[in-house]
């Protein structure tokens, strides 16, 4: 259920790098939080990748952020298993994807990336702030995004008081090595 919000956010962390980069969950994490009317509950990315291109000729990178959703995790597994066949549809959309273009320089400071949130096929513009920081002499993408389900077709499941509310918030702190 929560799953959708971990998509949005841990697409759109790592997108302002120096060199090409391929950068997984040993880098850091993308995780956040799924929202019910009387409680919250985890949503994880145990597996992402995220790709920072070279720059082209023009300056510009592209960053592209993929979360199976075979690997995201609300930490109970009835829950897992829920999200996975009634909310999302991980057989004909395996992957959520977020995807930007930058020619913001890969040096401590903000960056805001426009780019597109792909959920069940859905895409959406996404903008995505990163904060970039030196932390123990290595540079970090840092954020956090708000994803509403419905936006990508995503219902709402769960009865009263456990049903999900149309937030999700995600976080990531990336060390771009």
């Amino acid at each position: 259920m929560k799953k959708y919000i971990i998509i949005i956010s841990s697409v759109l962390m790592p997108v302002l790098l120096a060199a090409a980069l391929s950068l997984t969950q040993s880098q850091g994490f993308l995780s956040g939080t799924g929202y019910a009317r009387t409680h919250t509950f985890p949503v994880i990315a145990q597996v992402f990748n995220v790709e920072v291109s070279d720059p082209d000729a023009d300056g510009i990178r592209s960053i592209t952020v993929v979360i199976p959703v075979e690997n995201l995790s609300t930490n109970i597994g009835m829950r897992n298993i829920h999200m996975r066949t009634s909310v999302f549809n991980g057989k004909e959309f395996p992957d959520v994807f977020f995807r930007a273009k930058t020619a913001a320089p890969l040096e401590p400071g903000n960056v805001t990336l426009d780019g597109t949130l792909t959920i069940n096929g859905i895409d959406q513009p996404h903008a995505l702030a990163v904060e970039l920081k030196r932390v123990d002499g290595e540079l970090h993408a840092i954020g956090t995004t708000l994803i509403q389900p419905t936006k990508f077709g995503l219902p709402l499941v769960g009865m009263g008081p456990m049903k999900v509310l149309d937030k999700v918030e995600m976080s990531f702190d990336i060390t771009l090595s």
